[in-house]
């Protein structure tokens, strides 16, 4: 069986509380999990700055700059 795991994080506080991992122990844990073959890939998403998001609901297809904006309705989206 396999699984989809999405993280998401605030950039603006990315490492900035106490408690946040620094990138050294975040690459350790996935190293350590990668090299144990229960991760087959890691990729890191676009900023929310330049992300577009896609989704479909009830059959239609809507896509929005990022994670919170509107709807593009000016797009041409076929299905």
């Amino acid at each position: 069986m396999k699984y989809l795991c999405l993280v998401y994080s605030n950039e603006q506080e990315l490492h900035s509380l106490p408690e946040s991992p620094q990138d050294a122990e975040c690459m350790a844990y996935a190293e350590s999990i990668q090299g144990s073959g229960r991760m087959l890939a890691a990729e890191a998403l676009e900023s929310v700055q330049t992300a577009t998001t896609v989704r479909m609901r009830n059959g239609k297809m809507s896509i929005t700059d990022g994670p919170f904006a509107e709807p593009r309705s000016s797009w041409p989206v076929s299905t």
